[in-house]
């Protein structure tokens, strides 16, 4: 009965985090809903509507829905299906944009809460998260609506990681490794630093278990390497089973030479594309459009 009230309590108040949430975010972005799809954003609903085959767009070597494992290929399904849905209606576009940022703030929330064990510390930081300069850009554009629902599972799969080490239940870290797996494939521009990222949580964490759950991390990444050569092979990345998205269209063994030649540099790179998560690249029309 007493377990019985803790859990109708937790859940009570993570429903009425998330609506406090939900209103500061239509408080906060209610401009962006008045916009207009500019852009990328017409771009990808011209790929959408004719499987225009162009590099790191979309993948017609694969069939059907499949065609959108691409580094491009989310913000193409995105845009085009509320095409489909919405047509010229923009305020639909945007409203999804802002659902998927809510998402995104909230699965924070519940990763801080049970770092933390804080109330106040962890829905400050999904506040801050959620309406501070952080990710603006996914918000008053629509091309990249998807990256914060890649951003919203990957801390879900964190935060299964996490009630893994907890409990030791098996089933918490299959739910980490297909989060972590579906949030790369969201967003694969903006998030494929957590093919390094996801092995290095594990190796930290490695220390705070026995054997057993060593052995099973083990064999989370082996299969989780196996995914990752898979998205390669696929084309999840770029070109398929060929040149990687990024500014010098690196072929696999170009890139993995690169890694193992200049390890600074990829350092370096991964603070960047987190930085790009994390501020918008165009400031001014950001500004502009918000003010």
């Amino acid at each position: 009965m007493e377990l019985r009230k803790i859990s109708w309590r937790l859940k009570s108040t993570n429903l009425t985090i998330l609506f406090i949430l939900t209103l500061i975010a239509f408080l906060v972005h209610r401009p962006s809903l008045h916009m207009a799809l500019y852009g990328d954003d017409w771009i990808s609903i011209y790929r959408y509507l004719t499987h225009f085959d162009t590099f790191a767009q979309i993948n017609t070597f694969l069939p059907g829905p499949f065609i959108y494992l691409a580094p491009y290929g989310p913000s193409v399904f995105f845009i085009g299906k509320g095409y489909e849905l919405f047509g010229h209606n923009y305020f639909f576009y945007f409203l999804i944009s802002l659902i998927f940022k809510i998402f995104a703030s909230f699965s924070l929330f519940v990763v801080c809460r049970l770092i933390t064990k804080s109330l106040l510390i962890s829905i400050l930081s999904a506040i801050l998260f959620l309406s501070g300069y952080t990710g603006i850009q996914t918000t008053d554009w629509v091309f990249y609506s998807n990256v914060y629902l890649g951003v919203g599972l990957f801390f879900l799969g964190f935060y299964s990681q996490l009630r893994f080490l907890e409990e030791s239940n098996r089933r918490n870290l299959i739910w980490h490794f297909v989060l972590s797996a579906l949030a790369i494939i969201a967003a694969p521009v903006r998030l494929y630093p957590l093919v390094f990222v996801i092995p290095v949580i594990d190796v930290l964490f490695l220390g705070f278990r026995e054997f057993l759950t060593k052995k099973e991390f083990l064999f989370k990444n082996i299969f989780f390497a196996l995914i990752i050569v898979s998205f390669l092979l696929i084309g999840v990345f770029g070109e398929f089973g060929g040149k990687i998205y990024s500014p010098g269209n690196w072929s696999v063994n170009d890139f993995i030479s690169f890694s193992l030649g200049q390890p600074q540099f990829v350092i370096k790179s991964l603070f960047y594309w987190v930085g790009v998560i994390a501020i918008p690249n165009t400031v001014l029309e950001t500004n502009r459009a918000f003010f």
